[in-house]
């Protein structure tokens, strides 16, 4: 198991960008703000402004498969769990 720490410096509708992946999301979250929405699937994940639905950031090449994400209180940082 991995843990990465990554940090969330921050335009498609989320769910339209998560069926064009066509892979099963393995875990997403809303940021304890309500500002940000973050996606996992595969050994990538996604980051959405939630004021304008539009995908901020794509994060790929994780070492292994993203099994979990987890915003920090301040909604500043994401802890990534890697198979």
């Amino acid at each position: 198991m991995i843990l990465i720490f990554v940090s969330v410096p921050y335009t498609v509708f989320a769910q339209e960008y998560l069926l064009r992946t066509q892979s099963p999301v393995s875990s997403c979250v809303f940021s304890p703000d309500g500002r940000f929405f973050a996606a996992a699937w595969k050994n990538q994940i996604a980051f959405w402004d939630t004021d304008s639905c539009s995908v901020l950031n794509v994060c790929a090449d994780y070492p292994g498969d993203v099994i979990s994400i987890k915003f920090s209180q301040d909604s500043r940082n994401l802890l990534v769990v890697c198979d």
